[in-house]
Protein backbone atom coordinates (compact mmCIF):
# COMPACT_ATOMS: atom_id res chain seq x y z
CA UNK A 1 0.00 0.00 0.00
CA UNK A 2 1.18 3.80 -0.80
CA UNK A 3 0.67 6.41 2.31
CA UNK A 4 -2.25 7.80 0.10
CA UNK A 5 -3.74 4.38 0.50
CA UNK A 6 -3.66 4.04 3.45
CA UNK A 7 -4.65 7.58 4.63
CA UNK A 8 -7.90 6.96 2.18
CA UNK A 9 -8.42 3.36 4.12
CA UNK A 10 -8.37 5.10 7.60
CA UNK A 11 -10.54 7.62 6.17
CA UNK A 12 -12.82 5.25 4.86
CA UNK A 13 -13.52 2.91 7.88
CA UNK A 14 -13.72 6.05 10.17
CA UNK A 15 -16.33 7.59 7.76
CA UNK A 16 -16.31 11.10 9.57
CA UNK A 17 -17.08 13.15 6.57
CA UNK A 18 -18.91 15.68 9.07
CA UNK A 19 -16.04 16.76 10.69
CA UNK A 20 -12.22 18.92 9.13
CA UNK A 21 -9.42 16.49 9.20
CA UNK A 22 -6.74 17.66 11.29
CA UNK A 23 -3.83 17.63 8.10
CA UNK A 24 -1.05 19.67 10.08
CA UNK A 25 1.14 17.03 10.47
CA UNK A 26 0.83 15.59 7.14
CA UNK A 27 2.21 19.25 6.13
CA UNK A 28 4.44 19.71 8.72
CA UNK A 29 5.96 16.36 7.90
CA UNK A 30 6.06 17.00 4.08
CA UNK A 31 3.90 13.98 3.38
CA UNK A 32 2.42 14.98 0.77
CA UNK A 33 5.28 14.87 -1.48
CA UNK A 34 6.05 11.38 -0.69
CA UNK A 35 2.07 10.07 -0.73
CA UNK A 36 2.74 7.66 -3.92
CA UNK A 37 5.87 5.56 -1.88
CA UNK A 38 4.97 2.33 -0.53
CA UNK A 39 4.73 1.80 2.99
CA UNK A 40 6.76 -0.95 2.73
CA UNK A 41 9.95 0.99 1.22
CA UNK A 42 9.56 4.11 4.08
CA UNK A 43 12.59 4.65 6.56
CA UNK A 44 11.22 3.90 10.37
CA UNK A 45 10.88 7.34 11.09
CA UNK A 46 8.56 7.67 7.91
CA UNK A 47 6.44 5.23 9.42
CA UNK A 48 6.59 6.87 12.14
CA UNK A 49 5.38 10.30 10.44
CA UNK A 50 3.10 8.70 8.99
CA UNK A 51 1.27 7.32 12.21
CA UNK A 52 1.76 10.34 13.98
CA UNK A 53 -0.45 11.91 11.56
CA UNK A 54 -3.00 9.13 11.95
CA UNK A 55 -3.68 9.93 15.09
CA UNK A 56 -4.42 13.79 15.22
CA UNK A 57 -6.35 13.27 11.83
CA UNK A 58 -9.59 12.88 13.34
CA UNK A 59 -8.89 15.31 15.87
CA UNK A 60 -9.63 13.50 18.32
CA UNK A 61 -10.33 14.30 22.43
CA UNK A 62 -7.92 11.79 23.76
CA UNK A 63 -4.48 10.33 21.89
CA UNK A 64 -2.50 7.50 23.45
CA UNK A 65 0.65 7.87 22.43
CA UNK A 66 3.02 5.29 23.17
CA UNK A 67 7.08 6.63 22.58
CA UNK A 68 5.84 9.07 19.51
CA UNK A 69 8.96 10.50 18.84
CA UNK A 70 11.16 6.89 18.48
CA UNK A 71 13.10 7.72 15.52
CA UNK A 72 12.04 10.83 14.36
CA UNK A 73 15.16 12.91 13.51
CA UNK A 74 15.08 15.94 15.80
CA UNK A 75 13.26 18.42 13.69
CA UNK A 76 10.34 15.87 13.29
CA UNK A 77 10.04 15.36 16.62
CA UNK A 78 9.79 19.40 17.65
CA UNK A 79 7.11 19.55 15.40
CA UNK A 80 5.58 16.64 17.24
CA UNK A 81 6.31 17.45 20.66
CA UNK A 82 4.28 21.41 19.54
CA UNK A 83 1.60 19.75 18.28
CA UNK A 84 0.96 17.18 21.21
CA UNK A 85 1.35 20.41 23.25
CA UNK A 86 -0.97 22.68 21.23
CA UNK A 87 -3.44 19.67 21.54
CA UNK A 88 -3.26 19.79 25.38
CA UNK A 89 -3.49 23.04 25.04
CA UNK A 90 -6.93 23.26 23.80
CA UNK A 91 -7.68 20.66 26.44
CA UNK A 92 -6.88 17.32 24.82
CA UNK A 93 -6.16 14.63 27.10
Amino acid sequence: MTIAQVFDMMIDIRKRRHTKNDEELIDSFNLRSMMKKRMNTLSGGTIQKVSAALAFLFNPEVLILDEPTAGLDPVAAEILKKKIIAEKQKGKL
